[in-house]
């Protein structure tokens, strides 16, 4: 229970980080982003996602695929993923 409760506060953490990262550029308060909308339905370009990825690299200390903002195309999905629960579809293989 004890590590499923700091599981839940790090993707928070992570999903706050990466609402206040997209907020300018989606011209919205990070309160106003549905974490679960698709990155393209947000109106961000094939730049702006590289760019997130350049900016979460910066921010984070980690080295990340330049489209994986493509693979987990919502705030959700990716604060999962760089939270370290959800593994790459391809992990197994």
């Amino acid at each position: 229970l004890k590590e499923n409760m700091m599981n839940e506060l790090a993707v928070a953490a992570v999903q706050k980080q990466l609402l206040q990262m997209l907020a300018p550029a989606v011209k919205l308060a990070p309160d106003q982003i549905d974490p679960r909308k698709p990155f393209v339905d947000m109106g961000l370009d094939s730049l702006d996602l590289v760019t997130l990825s350049g900016d979460l690299e910066e921010a984070l200390g980690i080295v990340l695929d330049p489209i994986i903002a493509y693979e987990y195309n919502t705030v959700e999905s990716l604060a999962l993923y760089l939270s370290g629960i959800q593994q790459p579809e391809d992990a197994g293989a």
